[in-house]
């Protein structure tokens, strides 16, 4: 349907998928128009009161990202190859996969806005 029209809106309930859908749709277009843009607006205060924490997003990236470094492999991808399955801010404890291997352990630090997570 997407390739069909120029400009497209999506609205999905709460927890259905957008984000995943729309990664999806966007590495897609971008892939076949290289040099084309791609907008994405929400409400952010609509968002922000949904996430328990506001630094889980960042938090979330930085464990996909010391995943991405741990696994040594290039061309994993990050929405699809790493996966976030559990963050405790209290416990300064993330837990993630890489593809469908075993959990593995991640440590946070959370100070003055900032967050480092890591594995050693």
């Amino acid at each position: 349907m997407w390739r069909l029209n120029k400009n497209m809106m999506v609205q999905m309930p709460t927890g259905i998928g957008k984000l995943h859908s729309l990664a999806s749709v966007i590495h897609e277009h971008l892939q076949e128009r290289q040099r084309q843009s791609v907008w994405i607006a929400t409400h952010r205060r609509e968002l922000v009161e949904q996430i328990e924490d506001p630094l889980l997003p960042a938090a979330v990236w930085c464990a996909k990202e010391a995943l991405y470094k741990y696994a040594r492999r290039p061309g994993l991808d990050l929405l699809h190859d790493l996966r976030v399955e559990a963050v405790d801010f209290a416990a300064g404890t993330v837990v993630g996969r890489i593809g469908g291997g075993e959990a593995i352990r991640l440590t946070l630090h959370r100070a003055d806005g900032f967050i480092t997570v890591y594995t050693v």
